[in-house]
């Protein structure tokens, strides 16, 4: 999961993440941990867009989580790296 973030017109990726699981309760959980140490940390934490592989746990636990105002993405690297032609 990528969570990108504006600033001065342009995009940047503040956080990535690899876990070891795949339930929506993880991920949730994960989120949660990282939005507290960056509130710990007094690190702003408002990502406008949310991009993840296109598992439906991992997207709903974002948009469930960070709120209607989070646009959730497909990355399309992932999409494609399934497709062999």
């Amino acid at each position: 999961m990528h969570l990108l973030y504006e600033w001065s017109e342009r995009r940047y990726s503040q956080m990535f993440f690899v876990v070891l699981g795949k339930s929506q309760a993880l991920y949730e959980k994960l989120l949660r941990v990282v939005m507290q140490q960056c509130d710990d940390l007094t690190v702003s934490a408002d990502p406008h867009t949310a991009i993840t592989d296109f598992e439906l746990a991992v997207m709903n636990a974002a948009a469930n989580f960070l709120g209607p105002q989070v646009e959730v993405q497909g990355c399309l690297k992932h999409k494609y790296k399934k497709i062999r032609i």
